[in-house]
C-alpha cells in the first residue's frame, strides 16, 4: 500500500514537472460538487448559485426534459429543474453542462469535439451498463465514464503540439494512446484524469475507476474493481458505436464480457450498443 502511495506521488510529480499545475475546476462545478453533496443544502442555495451562469441554466433546463430523466410534467424553468431532479441527476447535468464547456472552450476544437462525443457516449454506456447488469449507483457510473478521458482534454490543453502529435501516430499506427503516451511523456491519460479528479475533490471511487479503466481484462471474470469494469465496457461499447477517438474497435461483437462472476449474454450488450446510440443521439442535441 505504500508503494502504491509512493508510485501516486512520483506521478503525479511526473505530471506537474512536464505540464505545469493541474487546472483548477470551473467554478460552477466546484460549487455543483460541494452543494449537492451537502445534506444541509437546499433549493434556493442550488438555484442562487447556478442561475448566474446562464448558459449552463439553461443546458440543465433542456436536459432535465430528457426521456433518460423520466418526467410526467415538462419542466420550464431551473427551479422547477432542481425541485423534480434528485441531488445526483441535478449533479450529473451540472456536471455534464460544465465539463461540456471545457470541451468547448479548446483551442482544437474539432479533435475535441470527437473527444468529447467519446467521453458523453461513453458516460451514457456506464449508465446503461450500471443500471442493467449491476447495482451500482448508475449516476455515479455516469460521472466515471463521462470524466474517464479528460486527461487526454487536458493534455490537449496544456500540450497541443505534443499531443496532436500524439494522436497523428495513434491515427497513423493504430496503436494505443495509452502506450504512446507513456512513451512520450512517462505517465498516460489515466493517470492525469485521477489526479485531476483528486485535485477536485470528486469521490475517490470515480478516480480509481479512471486511474484503473485500461486494466481490466473484460474476458475474464474480475480481478478488478467493477466501477472501473463498467466504465472499460462502455469505452469498448462507445468505439463500437464508431465514438472511439481515433482508436479501433478491435473486439468481435460476439466476445464473451464479464462484469461479475457471470458472463453478459450476446443479446443483453447489442441492446445495449442499440440503446446507447439512440440515447447520445437525443441527449446530445440538449447540449447545444
Amino acid at each position: 500500500m505504500i508503494n502504491d502511495v509512493n508510485n501516486e506521488v512520483r506521478t503525479i510529480d511526473k505530471i506537474i514537472e512536464k505540464l505545469g499545475d493541474l487546472p483548477s475546476a470551473p467554478a460552477i462545478l466546484s460549487k455543483a460538487i460541494k452543494l449537492t453533496s451537502d445534506i444541509n443544502s437546499n433549493i434556493a442555495d442550488i438555484s442562487r448559485s447556478i442561475s448566474a451562469d446562464q448558459s449552463i441554466s439553461a443546458k440543465i433546463v433542456r436536459m432535465s426534459n430528457s426521456p433518460s430523466f423520466a418526467r410526467i410534467k415538462r419542466v420550464s424553468s431551473l427551479g422547477e429543474a432542481i425541485k423534480v431532479l434528485g441531488f445526483n441527476q441535478l449533479k450529473s447535468i451540472i456536471i455534464t453542462a460544465s465539463t461540456f464547456q471545457m470541451f468547448d472552450d479548446c483551442a482544437h476544437a474539432n479533435v475535441a469535439a470527437d473527444l468529447w462525443h467519446h467521453s458523453f457516449s461513453t458516460a451514457i454506456g456506464c449508465r446503461t451498463i450500471a443500471e442493467r447488469l449491476t447495482a451500482l449507483d448508475k449516476e455515479e457510473a455516469y460521472l466515471a465514464g463521462l470524466l474517464h478521458d479528460v486527461g487526454k482534454l487536458v493534455l490537449l490543453k496544456t500540450a497541443p503540439n505534443v499531443y496532436t502529435e500524439l494522436i497523428r501516430i495513434v491515427k497513423d499506427s493504430q496503436t494505443a494512446f495509452l502506450i504512446e503516451e507513456q512513451k512520450e511523456l512517462g505517465f498516460n491519460h489515466a493517470d492525469i484524469g485521477a489526479a485531476l479528479l483528486d485535485n477536485w475533490s470528486f469521490p475517490k471511487s470515480i478516480s480509481v475507476a479512471v486511474a484503473n479503466h485500461h486494466k481490466c481484462n473484460l474476458a475474464h471474470a474480475p480481478a478488478s474493481e467493477q466501477l472501473a469494469r463498467v466504465v472499460a465496457l462502455a469505452d469498448s461499447v462507445s468505439r463500437y458505436l464508431g465514438f472511439g477517438f481515433y482508436e479501433p474497435y478491435n473486439s468481435r461483437i460476439d466476445e464473451e464480457y464479464y462484469l461479475g462472476p457471470n458472463v453478459i449474454e450476446g443479446e443483453q450488450l447489442i441492446m445495449i450498443q442499440c440503446d446507447v446510440e439512440s440515447e447520445f443521439n437525443r441527449e446530445l442535441s440538449l447540449l447545444y
